[in-house]
């Protein structure tokens, strides 16, 4: 990098967090997406525990002054970290309307058997790292519900073999747009209602092969108002319990695609406007005629449902 680019570079940094600072209203985000990627070492300090290389040095982007409000972000998450008992077993509520959290510390959680509600309504926070969450936990049910400053959380540690409910899980976390959770396993789940209900910005969701909501009963307003999802690969879905599917696709106005080729619907007893809203010419694969049927007849204005054999014959 040549001299001149880097004092360019240097510069557009330092008006950028100037920016930043002087912007209340938008800070949150503006130094998160902007200035904070000059400091990433101090990011992943916190992520991977902290406990050094505080206060960042802010000279090497040629501004020396301490802008109070992000150290003490830095600090709070530091002190959470110095602090931690790993030993605790009960972190329900946790964090709960924790206004001050921003970046959540790696910590250790392996003993945690009560992790509901853990993060619920901590409007400022911005990650969660990869917390081990064991086969312990029973329940997830707003985990993270309502933390609508939410963009990365890791959950590839989270082994879920024994969660029986993920109601609200990620219910209203506004910003975050993509989920990876090709770790969840939803062998006893029963109840996924409302799981990412309002997740407005949400634009994937990856599920893995172990979760196949074999058992699961409810799925009322899972996906209601996801309105930057595109397409749902729910192909792994054997809804043979499946009960409640009322509002599950509510207001999902941007669906091109819906692959739920393994529901079964002969036990879904409630589904009011499971898709409405939705476009009507939107994709939905499913696996036979009967399931076909079923959905045409409940939802006529669907006009693009196809079989597998109909879709994989195209």
């Amino acid at each position: 990098m040549s001299v001149a680019s880097e004092i360019t570079r240097l510069q557009n940094a330092k008006a950028s967090l100037k920016s930043s600072i002087n912007a209340k209203n938008d800070a949150q985000h503006q130094i998160d997406d902007e200035t904070l990627d000059e400091f990433s070492d101090f990011v992943d300090a916190i992520q991977t525990g902290g406990g050094s290389g505080f206060p960042p040095d802010w000279s090497v982007i040629g501004y020396t002054n301490t802008p109070p409000d992000i150290i003490e972000k830095f600090n709070y998450s530091k002190n959470i970290k110095d602090n931690w008992d790993a030993s605790q077993t009960n972190l329900s509520s946790k964090f709960a309307g924790n206004l001050d959290l921003v970046y959540m510390p790696l910590v250790d959680t392996s003993n945690a058997t009560n992790v509901v509600g853990m993060f619920n309504g901590a409007t400022n926070l911005q990650t969660i790292p990869n917390l081990s969450i064991t086969s312990s936990i029973t329940a997830l049910n707003g985990f993270a519900s309502s933390c609508t400053n939410l963009k990365t959380i890791d959950v590839s540690n989270f082994n879920t073999s024994n969660v029986t409910t993920f109601y609200q899980m990620f219910s209203n976390c506004t910003y975050i747009q993509q989920l990876d959770l090709t770790s969840f396993d939803s062998t006893k789940a029963t109840q996924a209602g409302n799981m990412f209900i309002n997740c407005i910005n949400l634009a994937s969701i990856t599920f893995g092969n172990n979760f196949t909501a074999l058992l699961i009963k409810n799925m009322e307003a899972m996906f209601r108002n996801c309105t930057a999802l595109t397409e749902l690969d729910l192909s792994n879905f054997e809804t043979n319990s499946l009960e409640n599917t009322r509002y599950m696709f509510r207001a999902c106005t941007n669906l091109t695609k819906i692959d739920m080729r393994k529901f079964t619907f002969s036990n879904v007893t409630l589904s009011t406007d499971m898709f409405r809203d939705v476009p009507t010419n939107c994709l939905i694969i499913v696996k036979d005629t009967t399931e076909k049927t079923w959905i045409t007849t409940n939802f006529p204005s669907l006009t693009n449902v196809q079989t597998v054999s109909e879709y994989e014959g195209n």
